[in-house]
């Protein structure tokens, strides 16, 4: 992925994030997906609204998530598609954890206990992400994709978690609360870049995996796979790419972990990928983006490619050596600076 420039603006915060990329000409637009800085957490009560209460509660940690024991509740979502974590479940009330580490008590939504995978729709809220120039944002794309996705992969017999279902803004730790709650055999971040690169003949997504986890690295190539041969064989326009596009990682300074949040925090738990599957930015590929078939040929894409990593040894393609993207160095964004709960009826 060619990181992205990002503007955030809230009515409080507004972050600027700046990257590097060795064979872009633009100035990038760094995911924010990749920079959760350390947090001090929310510190003033809020009552969610449809909550029956509402209190601030410490900042989420790995050791305070519950653990997931098959058919027991892990996830509860609210009608306004809020994704929750349940704490406990008291009487007819679910005690939960909301997107922005507060406390409430619910009682109508959809509960989920064993999940096989969770999908993470990138951005949302006051982080729209890239866009196109007609308007249409990345946070909505995100969504109607994993939505779409979501829809296939039940139909197929499988339980799907999404990590947001209506467009509000989720700090990445909360997103991988979510994806270590549900303990799904896979995890998916979705998203669609930004910026400018070079032509290339065939489709330029990008699908990283986990630097040090050999389960997301096959599925990255699963995936890579079936995104790219559906693009290719449905679509005939000039694609944007970097030389790099492929089943690739991005490590960090330690060369070790994970330069994206979503990945570094769900590993070793959870085999995961964060995929950027086209340039909004390239007006061809934009014009597609609009398209219904487009979005169902991703989502079936998406689907396939989970499938084939449960039911098969296949190992994928497009594995390649990332080029060197340097390393983020202001404060980033994907924070809980500016998080308002949404809606919870």
């Amino acid at each position: 992925m060619r990181a992205k420039l990002i503007i955030l603006i809230t009515a409080t915060v507004a972050v600027v994030a700046f990257g590097f990329v060795a064979d872009r000409n633009d100035g990038d637009r760094v995911d924010t997906e990749a920079l959760d800085a350390p947090i001090d957490g929310p510190t003033s009560s809020v009552d969610g609204v449809g909550a029956e209460t509402g209190s601030t509660i410490a900042p989420p940690t790995t050791s305070n998530v519950p653990a997931t024991i098959q058919g027991k509740p892990t996830i509860f979502v609210t009608p306004t598609g809020a994704v929750t974590i349940v704490l406990a479940k008291d009487g007819s009330q679910y005690r939960v954890r909301t997107p922005c580490a507060k406390e409430a008590r619910l009682t109508a939504g959809h509960v989920y206990g064993a999940t096989t995978v969770v999908i993470d729709p990138g951005h949302g809220g006051f982080d729209p992400g890239a866009s196109t120039a007609s308007g249409l944002t990345e946070a909505a794309l995100n969504l109607d994709v994993a939505k779409k996705a979501k829809a296939i992969l039940d139909s197929m017999g499988y339980t799907t978690v999404l990590t947001r279902e209506s467009d509000y803004y989720v700090p990445i730790q909360i997103r991988a609360e979510i994806a270590i709650a549900a303990a799904p055999k896979l995890f998916l971040s979705i998203h669609h870049n930004g910026g400018e690169a070079a032509t290339q003949q065939g489709p330029g997504s990008e699908v990283y995996h986990q630097v040090q986890s050999s389960s997301a690295k096959r599925f990255a190539g699963l995936l890579w796979e079936e995104i790219v041969n559906t693009f290719t064989k449905n679509y005939k326009v000039t694609w944007w790419g970097g030389s790099d596009a492929g089943a690739i990682y991005r490590p960090d300074k330690d060369g070790k972990t994970d330069f994206f949040g979503v990945l570094r925090r769900t590993y070793p738990t959870i085999p995961a990928v964060l995929i950027e599957a086209g340039y909004m930015t390239n007006p061809q590929e934009a014009t597609l983006m609009n398209r219904p078939d487009y979005r169902q040929n991703e989502a079936q894409a998406v689907a396939d490619a989970v499938k084939r990593y449960l039911t098969t040894a296949d190992l994928g393609s497009g594995f390649k050596v990332p080029n060197d993207r340097g390393f983020e160095t202001g404060t980033g964004g994907g924070g809980f600076d500016g998080c308002v709960d949404p809606k919870f009826s």
